[in-house]
């Protein structure tokens, strides 16, 4: 359909209304709406239909239209033909469709992220999705001694926090929960882990234990020395954590519900760690990802100067999803 390559991908949609001539309108002249994942998702995606003229109304009722994403590069990896998706215009549900064609959502994407560094990344394992896929960087002179583990905590919102005075200080002591799949870990691996006093980092607030509420969100929340195990209850581990804090109302408001979390060997002030929600990678056109083999690309650091600095030619680093090193790489 699209001939101008100025949309990113095809669609059959069936606009919802009790008029069907209401109905037939949407379908004709829907100029933008929010693209999501599922019926009662909270992170929507802007999309920019196409003209009238460029839609064809099908028999069923539905139309096959083009369209474009804002933010064409955070489809990398999630778009593919086939796959299903809801519209909505502010909090009104308008329909809902399935992908027929990919048309240009690659070459929209390399057009909008803004790249930082050039490297070389060889994949130890086949990149999950895709290899423009979000991951986790990690890099230093203490790379080959990473112990480092990440996940999602609960914090519930009836637990107490107790506060208590340490070394002049303000801290928090806070009871959470960890599950085995919310560490991606069985708990007999875990529990030895959490008793060897690592380190750890909240980060990044979830809207339920799977999906984060935004992809930007880089700020860690807390930090501390160790962790507590308590005892196993229904399949989770409860943990003790101490929190040093400077304001104490703000730590009891953000630190709730299911937040991002890592522990382990953090090197802290020698490393830097992205909490694993970046759209970090995307590969040089006509790249093809073979394990064990070095492909070119580009870490999309998003122009953070301290941390393009922190990484001259010839900087080794790992990539990881999932808790695990899925790759390794250097800046070229």
């Amino acid at each position: 359909m699209s001939m101008d390559g100025r949309y990113d991908v095809e669609a059959e949609i069936i606009f919802e209304h009790e008029d069907p001539e209401r109905a037939l309108l949407m379908a004709l002249g829907f100029t933008h709406g929010e693209l999501h994942f599922s019926p009662d998702s909270y992170q929507g995606w802007d999309i920019r239909f196409s003209e009238e003229h460029n839609r064809t109304l099908l028999p069923s009722g539905a139309i096959l239209a083009d369209f474009a994403f804002l933010n064409p590069h955070y489809q990398l990896g999630e778009m593919a033909v086939g796959r299903k998706f809801w519209i909505r215009r502010g909090s009104k549900h308008e329909g809902t469709g399935h992908i027929t064609q990919i048309l240009n959502l690659e070459r929209s994407a390399r057009k909008r992220v803004h790249y930082d560094l050039p490297v070389e990344v060889t994949f130890l394992q086949a990149p999950i999705n895709n290899p423009s896929r979000y991951y986790s960087l990690l890099y230093g002179k203490h790379l080959n001694a990473y112990d480092l583990h990440q996940g999602i905590i609960h914090i519930s919102r009836f637990d107490q926090f107790i506060q208590i005075k340490k070394r002049q200080k303000k801290h928090l002591s806070i009871q959470a929960s960890l599950r085995s799949d919310m560490l991606h870990q069985p708990p007999n691996n875990i529990y030895p882990r959490l008793s060897q006093h690592h380190e750890w980092i909240i980060h990044e607030i979830y809207a339920n234990d799977g999906q984060a509420t935004s992809q930007l969100d880089n700020a860690i929340l807390a930090t501390g020395q160790d962790i507590q195990p308590l005892k196993t209850s229904y399949g989770s581990i409860i943990v003790n954590l101490i929190v040093e804090v400077r304001r104490i109302v703000n730590a009891k408001e953000s630190l709730k519900g299911y937040l991002g979390f890592t522990y382990g060997t953090l090197f802290e002030g020698e490393n830097y760690k992205l909490n694993g929600k970046e759209r970090l990678l995307m590969l040089e056109e006509g790249q093809t990802v073979t394990v064990g083999q070095p492909v070119r690309g580009h870490l999309d650091l998003y122009g953070i100067s301290k941390h393009i600095e922190a990484l001259p030619s010839g900087t080794e680093f790992v990539l990881r999803a999932e808790d695990q090193t899925i790759a390794k790489g250097r800046v070229i």
